[in-house]
């Protein structure tokens, strides 16, 4: 029966894939998509496999954790119906009463807890909700955080097709096929998620810019932007910046690109150094720093592995400025290929071996600098640069670096495919190919 279910399931997703009008792409067939789909499946059911057979106790591992916590509130529907929906909509929750669920939980409580949401109830109340489809099928939670980030996925290329019209195969594999896109956000992990927020607060937030806004627009933008604060909100953080300068600069007839991408940059700075007078909770520089020291904490109890040396962070803002030109060079470039490194880390390295040459090749393709899109390069260019600094600022070890800047490299593919002139792409395509029928 489990496996009828899982099937019925994956056929339902892939027949919405093919008759729902949004996942209509020029260039792009829907089986494609719907391949994308099997194949983004095919990586979180390996997630899961690794997870199960390949670690000492598979309940200490990240894609099991917010599923048991899940059935725990799961539970409560058939003994107190009321409760579980409380604690799944979060409405009076926090009273002594729910402790008898919580206390069942491992992760509903941080070790080091503090005023700042604790974004683990976001993925627990995730699994939660989706029981009432699963019954315990966790293939099933699989399937609909694949389809989850595949519609925000869907929605980002929808965004930059039109920017790069000649060159769709490339974009597609920008967005859709990048090997850590396709394994860590296929799994039950916050990083579906993140990518179908991101990926639709883009869409709509573009839609306003090019074309109008609308309520249904508005209310979607306003969803994602509380969905990203509840999963993690430094990737929402850094990427409203862009979003606002992106904003300002297209309805001003794009003049004074620079400037007012650097207005806004020092305007959130301002606003995230000052905070804290408004909401005491929110001392910007001490929680990163806390952050860390929680991180280097948990690193050295379970004797990771892959922890690295990085700047110790202070809460004065020239320690932060002078630490991040490193923050960001560790988090571009880690991991590197070293013999002791485990399979997941020599793989993570060759993918960014495949990104230098991404960057190479953009290079020897470069686009004339009068046709560049200046206010999409920077946009592109914002989110990567504040995600991979928060991230090299906050994470030692290069395990969670990896998955960290997961949402943030669509976004640094785009930024050079958009720097490539894709008729010198095609020129060299067809040289290529008609040297090939030469020697054959």
């Amino acid at each position: 029966m489990e496996t009828l279910l899982l099937i019925s399931y994956l056929g339902g997703f892939s027949f919405l894939i093919y008759v729902l009008p949004f996942f209509e792409l020029r260039s792009v067939s829907k089986w494609a998509l719907i391949g994308l789909f099997l194949l983004k499946f095919g990586a979180g059911t390996f997630l899961w496999w690794i997870y199960t057979y390949h670690y000492d106790d598979p309940s200490k591992a990240d894609i099991y954790k917010f599923f048991n916590d899940g059935k725990v509130m799961y539970d409560a529907l058939w003994a107190q119906t009321g409760d579980y929906f409380q604690m799944l909509f979060g409405i009076g929750n926090d009273t002594p009463h729910f402790d008898v669920y919580y206390c069942q939980m491992n992760n509903w409580y941080r070790e080091f807890e503090s005023n700042i949401y604790n974004d683990s109830h976001t993925l627990i109340r995730f699994n939660a909700f989706v029981r009432l489809f699963s019954f315990g099928n966790y293939h099933i939670h699989t399937l609909f955080m694949c389809f989850l980030a595949m519609i925000g996925l869907t929605a980002l290329f929808k965004t930059f097709q039109c920017f790069v019209e000649k060159l769709p195969w490339l974009l597609l594999f920008c967005v859709f096929a990048i090997p850590s896109v396709i394994f860590w956000g296929s799994g039950v992990l916050k990083e579906g998620l993140l990518l179908f927020g991101i990926g639709l607060l883009v869409w709509c937030t573009f839609r306003w810019v090019h074309h109008k806004f609308t309520l249904w627009g508005g209310a979607t933008m306003l969803f994602c932007a509380l969905l990203l604060f509840h999963i993690k909100l430094y990737v929402l953080t850094a990427l409203l910046p862009g979003l606002i300068a992106y904003f300002w600069v297209a309805r001003t007839q794009h003049k004074w690109v620079v400037p007012k991408y650097l207005a806004v940059w020092c305007f959130s700075i301002l606003a995230g150094l000052n905070l804290h007078r408004f909401f005491p909770q929110f001392h910007l520089l001490q929680l990163l720093v806390r952050k860390q020291k929680d991180f280097f904490g948990l690193a050295a109890f379970e004797n990771s592995g892959s922890l690295i040396n990085i700047p110790h962070l202070e809460p004065t803002f020239l320690r932060f400025l002078s630490t991040a030109p490193v923050a960001f060079w560790n988090t571009l470039t880690q991991p590197h290929i070293h013999p002791t490194h485990n399979s997941f880390m020599i793989l993570a390295a060759l993918e960014n071996m495949g990104i230098y040459g991404a960057v190479v090749a953009s290079i020897f393709f470069l686009k004339p600098i009068k046709t560049w899109n200046w206010n999409l390069l920077f946009f592109c260019l914002s989110f990567v640069v504040l995600l991979f600094v928060v991230t090299g600022w906050i994470t030692p070890v290069v395990g969670a670096m990896v998955r960290y800047k997961v949402p943030a490299l669509p976004f640094l593919l785009l930024f050079l495919l958009l720097l490539t002139d894709a008729d010198k792409v095609i020129s060299f395509r067809k040289r290529i190919i008609g040297c090939g029928r030469k020697s054959g």
